[in-house]
């Protein structure tokens, strides 16, 4: 992925656990294999019923409840595709658009796992040796991606047009690489500017914010990547800009469910939605109480949206069978909501308010399924039937962070970006590092940026 220009010892990673043959081979097994029984009944699955048998067939699984996360294959199959010369398989061609994306869950993903060291004794070169490599690398491609010659954001690709989520993506990688002064604010903050849209809209919800331009989606994720982005830009947002934005995302729960819903009220709530638009709330309050505190100061989340209905909504999204996650009312559970929906449970917790998911069982779920333990295959996966992915690697590992330090963070000076964990850093019993819910990123990486 980043390898183009490395040396050829690099190469050498991918014999950590397999020759290099016998890896392509499971690689590539990973990524098409349909040989399963899981997957052939999710291939039939159309009705609630069908739901149903799939969450028991997930639940009756043979597992040994003595499962580690197996760091070692996953670390190896992260490291293969961002280190060397290895393209992305060709089924990934859909993901053209999504090189930052790629780029950041591969290295969060890493970063995200303790003990490394003990992983990679074999290494022909060291840790500092590899985050270095990291750091140059990254900033190279993804400075390519920046459009039309450092004017504006970053797109998904090479001469694309610039989008907000690629740009959210961008900024994540280079934070996680320490190559965010490397860029040029001012360009971002023209482009951000020319995003916001106005409309005839008469009341305070005037204004929308486009992904990109010329078409783009107008949506809480649009609002979510941009706020991220400026909060780790050290970007300065105009005050009424964000009162507008602020009004906007507090009117978006859904008025039937309970959830944070992307565009309307009237809308089925979704996970993705919900987690941007609440992380939106969040930062909103938290900015506009710096500015306007004769107005804000003291305002907390339950004062703008029903938290008890939305408690009821997130509570509703765990299936009691198998412990895992879901998106939506009547969807089959999936690895990835362990953070989209996970971490949702844990700022409620964080601000002071009752986490309704069983982060027990949910860890269960995410070492038992999210696993191959039967093929032992490298990679994190949505469930049983699936295979793993770079994308569902993140996620899973993001949320399985959350469970192990769950009841363990704490907000430091009312400072989204200085959430903190109780827990030392190099607590072994601990797979991996603690997360900021808010910006999916390991807490040593943001301490370095605050």
């Amino acid at each position: 992925m980043l390898g183009e220009n490395l040396d050829h010892g690099i190469e050498q990673i991918e014999s950590l656990s397999a020759s290099s043959s016998e890896y392509e081979d499971i690689i590539e097994d990973v990524i098409i294999s349909t040989n399963n029984k899981y997957y052939k009944i999710m291939q039939t699955s159309k009705t609630l019923t069908d739901k149903a048998k799939l969450d028991e067939n997930i639940s009756n699984i043979s597992v040994d409840k003595n499962t580690k996360l197996n760091k070692s294959s996953h670390i190896n199959y992260l490291f293969y595709f961002l280190l060397s010369n290895h393209n992305i398989p060709e089924q990934f061609i859909q993901l053209e658009a999504s090189n930052p994306w790629i780029i950041y869950w591969l290295i969060n993903s890493s970063k995200l796992m303790k003990d490394l060291k003990l992983d990679f004794k074999n290494l022909p070169m060291s840790l500092e040796k590899i985050n270095t490599i990291l750091k140059s690398e990254t900033l190279k491609k993804l400075i390519k991606f920046q459009y039309d010659d450092n004017k504006g954001g970053f797109g998904g690709g090479y001469n694309q047009i610039p989008h907000l989520a690629a740009t959210y993506a961008t900024a994540l990688a280079l934070t996680l690489t320490d190559n965010l002064n490397k860029i040029d604010h001012s360009k971002i903050v023209s482009w951000f500017d020319s995003l916001v849209i106005s409309t005839n809209s008469n009341d305070n919800n005037n204004l929308l914010i486009k992904t990109s331009q010329p078409c783009g989606e107008t949506d809480s994720r649009s609002m979510y990547c941009l706020l991220v982005t400026a909060k780790l830009l050290k970007i300065d947002l105009n005050t009424e800009f964000l009162e507008k934005l602020c009004n906007i995302a507090i009117n978006l729960q859904s008025e039937l469910e309970g959830g944070l819903n992307g565009t309307l009220k009237t809308d089925e709530s979704h996970g993705g939605y919900t987690y941007c638009t609440l992380s939106s709330i969040i930062i909103l309050l938290e900015i506009l109480t710096e500015k306007k505190p004769e107005k804000y100061k003291g305002k907390r989340l339950h004062d703008f949206i029903n938290i008890d209905k939305f408690i009821d909504w997130l509570s509703k999204r765990q299936d009691f069978t198998n412990g895992g996650l879901n998106g939506r009312n009547n969807k089959l559970v999936d690895g990835c909501y362990s953070f989209w929906i996970g971490a949702c449970g844990s700022i409620l917790d964080i601000y002071g308010y009752m986490n309704p998911i069983d982060m027990g069982r949910l860890k269960e779920y995410i070492l038992f399924y999210c696993q191959d333990n039967e093929r032992n295959f490298p990679g994190l996966r949505d469930k049983p039937g699936k295979n793993g992915d770079f994308y569902h690697t993140n996620y899973v590992l993001l949320g399985l962070s959350l469970c192990e330090y769950d009841k363990q963070m704490y907000l430091q000076d009312g400072k989204s970006l200085l959430i903190k964990s109780k827990t030392v850093k190099d607590d072994e019993e601990k797979d991996v590092y603690p997360v900021n819910p808010i910006y999916a990123l390991p807490l040593y990486i943001l301490e370095n940026k605050i």
